[in-house]
């Protein structure tokens, strides 16, 4: 070869390099999802840093991004000490983003900063956050084809929806990790997380022989770990055993077990599970409540309380409003229930707008995964045929914003009996209430007894049949709502009704549950409180409802002079 001919060929391998280099950073960056993240401003970050935490990050510009497939594992350390510095979080995910968006870190190693981060962003009470990270998580796991790191991710995602009440979705994404089989180090671990949250969503579900079934099964898998993780398990599983023997109104067997988590409280020297402590408590006030209600401790639950409220966690939030509704209604303190309703009622907007928010971005996210998929194949097929993908994104997006339309419409129907729910009644109260109209709340007498005494299938049936009276009387001016598990509501505008007609049809309703014919031999009747537009119509009609309650029941009062 002369000269000419090799410096030809010597710049064509180059150019070559230089385009294959190119091509697979493109491809990485189709596979990891760089485009998410979001780096704050360094500039802004660093002028709210404590003297610690300027520290933590000036050490980290110092290691050169050349050396930091060999200090990735150092660096995600380094960030422990500041976590819970009013900056720490942040600090600390600005950190993780910078180092897993640089081209010098394997796809092995990315992997292991993307799950530190992802657990991250879950301390920082962010859900749409904590999904997304989750969901990509999943995604580059899959990629990798790391099974260990999907089970991780997958927990994770069902753990958050799970305390946003989505516990059938929930269980889908655990069983899916119990169903399939694994070879990997820890899977006996995992599979007993998986059963963990499995019960729990049972427990919450009032499925008890269900939860009793997953606790059997993690009482028989914890035989072949360490005795002092057994012991950290066993303060968690006893903690539940005890609550669902309460539910079913076995005093000694819920006794026995809450001494056994007792016993392993105290010998506990390692914790491998967060919230062990809460477990306990809300295992022991729960018994109380229900055998020994001048033993509950309501101080120890509003203590619970008070930790749960900033946290993207809502399961122990909702334990805490139910036992002290319970409590107040056992010791007839309606003025406290009223307040605390309250504050229930504006935490449960605030769930069903986080609810609302990543159902839309979870519709957002499926339009954009098919605009960006992360499998190279495709990423070099859509450059060839990219006519072909923009009809099918066209589709795809029409497709999208109709079901975004469907859903968002589901949202304000109740799942189990077809009529108006809670969020429904909210934004409807709201549009009316510059306008004339009267209000009605009533709820089921009796209908813990006739769930206990018949079972939640029975009780679903009155349900769904006392839905069915409502929504034949819903016309022009009259709607109905489902408001809580046995609580309902009616609203009728005065334009097309009088105080008489609103008694009317409000006795027609009561008269009308009553004389249902039912497979069991049981006579269900309603009680509520009927008002016309007021400063505080809900309370006042809270407050009608548990007069009727209190002077026997199957009625209806109002407070019309």
């Amino acid at each position: 070869m002369t000269k000419k001919h090799w410096v030809a060929f010597s710049l064509a391998v180059i150019l070559s390099i230089f385009f294959v280099r190119e091509l697979w950073i493109t491809i990485n960056h189709g596979i990891f999802p760089v485009e998410f993240i979001e780096l704050i401003d360094e500039e802004e970050l660093n002028k709210k840093l404590t003297p610690l935490e300027r520290e933590v990050l000036n050490n980290f510009k110092s290691i050169k991004p050349s050396n930091y497939n060999t200090k990735y594992s150092e660096i995600a350390e380094s960030i422990r000490p500041i976590l819970n510095n009013e900056n720490g979080v942040e600090l600390g995910s600005y950190i993780l983003e910078k180092l897993i968006i640089n081209e010098n870190l394997n796809d092995k190693n990315k992997l292991y900063i993307f799950n530190k981060l992802r657990v991250l962003k879950a301390r920082n009470h962010n859900l749409l956050d904590s999904i997304r990270y989750n969901l990509e998580y999943i995604k580059f796991a899959k990629y990798l084809d790391s099974t260990y790191d999907v089970d991780r991710g997958k927990m994770g995602l069902s753990i958050i929806i799970s305390s946003l009440n989505g516990y059938e979705v929930s269980n889908n994404l655990l069983s899916e990790i119990l169903e399939e089989k694994r070879d990997y180090k820890d899977y006996n671990q995992v599979k007993i997380l998986a059963l963990l949250n499995l019960a729990e969503n049972y427990m919450r579900l009032d499925n008890q022989e269900k939860t009793i079934e997953c606790l059997d099964k993690i009482t028989q898998l914890s035989k072949i770990e360490s005795e002092a993780y057994q012991n950290s398990l066993m303060i968690i599983t006893n903690s539940i055993y005890s609550r669902i023997y309460s539910q079913l109104n076995k005093e000694t067997e819920a006794f026995n077990y809450l001494k056994k988590t007792e016993e392993n409280y105290k010998k506990n020297k390692k914790s491998y599970f967060i919230d062990e402590y809460m477990y306990y408590i809300l295992a022991k006030e729960f018994y109380n409540l229900k055998f020994y209600v001048n033993n509950f401790s309501k101080s120890n639950i509003e203590e619970i309380l008070e930790s749960t409220q900033h946290k993207s966690d809502f399961r122990f939030l909702h334990d805490c409003y139910e036992f002290l509704f319970e409590y107040y209604k056992k010791i007839g303190d309606f003025e406290n229930y009223d307040g605390l309703k309250k504050k229930y009622d504006q935490k449960i907007n605030e769930i069903n707008e986080i609810n609302y928010r990543i159902l839309s971005l979870y519709m957002i996210e499926s339009i954009e995964n098919g605009i960006k998929n992360r499998d190279y194949k495709i990423l070099i097929n859509r450059a060839i045929r990219m006519s072909g993908y923009i009809i099918i994104l066209l589709f795809g997006v029409s497709y999208s914003f109709r079901k975004i339309n469907l859903l968002y419409k589901s949202t304000m129907n109740d799942g189990l009996i077809k009529i108006n729910n809670r969020k429904a009644f909210d934004k409807n109260l709201k549009r009316v209430e510059k306008r004339e109209f009267f209000m009605l709340i009533f709820d089921i007498d009796n209908f813990k007894n006739l769930n206990d005494t018949y079972g939640h299938k029975f009780g679903d049936s009155v349900l769904k049949k006392i839905g069915e009276v409502l929504i034949k009387k819903e016309q022009n001016g009259i709607s109905t709502y489902r408001i809580g598990g046995e609580e309902f509501a009616v609203i009728i505008l005065e334009k097309f009704s009088n105080s008489s007609k609103a008694i009317e049809i409000t006795e027609e309703i009561r008269k009308e549950i009553e004389n249902l014919i039912w497979i069991r031999d049981v006579k269900v009747t309603i009680s509520g409180g009927l008002s016309y537009k007021c400063n505080k119509i809900y309370e006042e009609c809270d407050k009608l409802l548990y007069k009727a309650k209190k002077s026997g029941k199957n009625k209806i009062l109002n407070n019309f002079k």
